[in-house]
């Protein structure tokens, strides 16, 4: 997918729809990924809602 055409909010959108649907496809949780990455379950709720 080319998404040289989206608006910023968009790309933040499409981004966080692929780190869901990895991290679902690994059976991680977000409480233990953000335990991995090393920030809060807030931050990757709101990284994988393009907020």
């Amino acid at each position: 997918m080319s998404i040289s055409h989206l608006s910023n909010q968009k790309v933040l959108e499409w981004l966080g729809e692929r780190f869901r649907a990895t991290r679902l496809s690994q059976n991680i949780t977000m409480v233990d990924l953000a335990e991995k990455a090393g920030i809060t379950e807030r931050t990757l709720y709101n990284l994988e809602n393009g907020t």
